[in-house]
């Protein structure tokens, strides 16, 4: 896969279309590189530094965020523990879960945290406040001057991309950035292209079995008369392009116009132009922009497969073309029937509290009276019915 150019981080020729890295995984880490290169650039703070101690005097290299020599902070925090137990023993702390009352508004809330000042819903606009009040402190201690200011910015700008050479046409260019390879879209198009004929040159044998096997398997799943108006439909494909490379007069001889076709098989022109969208029409062949279709070209039927029913379970050949999932009308309308059935039970397990409750608003209270009047009547309906099911038996 050689294309005469090579992956900035591995090395590796790149693939077609590529021109700065072969994988997203070589561009991840020129990213990341690229971000770090940048970075370093910027002035960072020492994670040391150098102060004199308030308590003892002494002048020591501690870490960032000490205000003391080692000694002294061991026992500084001795101090503090000390000063927190006693607190605790004289009730002057607050424990997590008990009340106070909030700085700012005043209401009593529960405390969750030995530092909280505010109740929920003053903490957001507190928290806003002092920061807004750090930040405005921060500017003016350091954008002080527009020449700071503009010291301040340089050091985080992205570095300006050197002049390079175009790999292509061999113009000196400025990059827009610091992943420019081409000076112009042309060049790039030209770079790819040639990086795509060296690798279709180095890969032809591999490429030449890859098609040989697809054409091996597309022509096994085709019939006689497929087979013959496919490779009929190729052959006018190479001899239009035999054509155009010498400067020759194309040969149609074996080939007639949609026009033609449609008429010869008595069809309408839409119907064969949905025909070849579809695949369906094996022999309709495009040179030069306009279709023709060949002599021996044949409507290609859909397939058959074979596919078990969902309902009944028994396996049955369908068309592949009708993705139906049921043997029969009667297995797909007993299919729609459950469906129904367990659409209707998962309604009314989600709905039944409402459902019940607006039943009960239209069924009306009756009284013991109206409800032993229409036991009576059931009762009587019922009688009637059985006495004339006995006549009909007698008779």
């Amino acid at each position: 896969m050689e294309t005469g150019r090579r992956c900035v981080i591995c090395g590796r020729p790149l693939p077609p279309r590529h021109t700065k890295y072969c994988s997203p995984d070589c561009a991840r880490i020129g990213a990341n590189n690229l971000a770090r290169e940048v970075t370093s650039q910027r002035p960072h703070p020492s994670p040391f530094h150098t102060i004199t101690c308030p308590d003892c005097g002494r002048e020591v290299t501690v870490p960032i965020k000490s205000k003391r020599c080692p000694a002294c902070q061991a026992e500084a925090d001795r101090r503090h523990d000390r000063e927190c137990k006693q607190r605790q023993r004289l009730g002057k702390t607050r424990p997590i879960g008990s009340t106070d009352l909030c700085e700012r508004c005043g209401k009593p809330y529960t405390v969750w945290s030995g530092l909280q000042k505010y109740c929920k819903e003053c903490a957001p606009v507190a928290i806003a406040e002092a920061d807004r009040a750090a930040s405005v402190a921060w500017n003016r201690e350091h954008y002080s001057s527009p020449e700071k200011r503009a010291e301040i910015n340089a050091g985080k700008r992205r570095p300006t991309p050197n002049k390079a050479v175009c790999p292509v046409c061999g113009q000196s260019f400025t990059p827009s950035s610091t992943r420019g390879v081409y000076c112009s879209p042309e060049c790039a198009a030209a770079a790819r292209k040639t990086a795509n004929a060296q690798y279709h040159q180095d890969n032809k044998p591999a490429i030449r079995e890859r098609k040989r096997k697809w054409y091996r398997a597309k022509a096994a799943a085709m019939t006689d008369e497929e087979r013959r108006a496919y490779q009929d439909a190729q052959n006018a494909v190479g001899r239009a392009n035999y054509a155009r490379r010498h400067g020759l007069v194309f040969d149609q001889t074996g080939l007639m116009s949609l026009r033609e076709y449609a008429d010869k098989i008595g069809a309408q022109y839409g119907t064969v132009m949905a025909r070849i969208r579809s695949g369906r029409l094996i022999g309709a062949v495009r040179i030069n922009g306009h279709w023709y279709v060949t002599g021996s070209a044949v409507a290609a039927q859909p397939k058959q497969e074979w596919v078990v029913c969902r309902q009944c379970g028994k396996e049955f050949a369908r068309n592949s073309a009708l993705r139906t999932a049921y043997c029969s009308d009667e297995c797909r309308k007993a299919a729609n029937a459950q469906h129904n059935r367990e659409s209707a039970a998962k309604w009314y397990q989600k709905n039944r509290d409402r459902v019940l409750a607006k039943q009960t608003e239209k069924r009306p209270s009756l009284t013991d009276e109206e409800k032993r009047q229409r036991l009576r009547e059931y009762n009587r309906e019922y009688k009637r019915k059985q006495r004339e099911r006995q006549k009909q038996q007698e008779t």
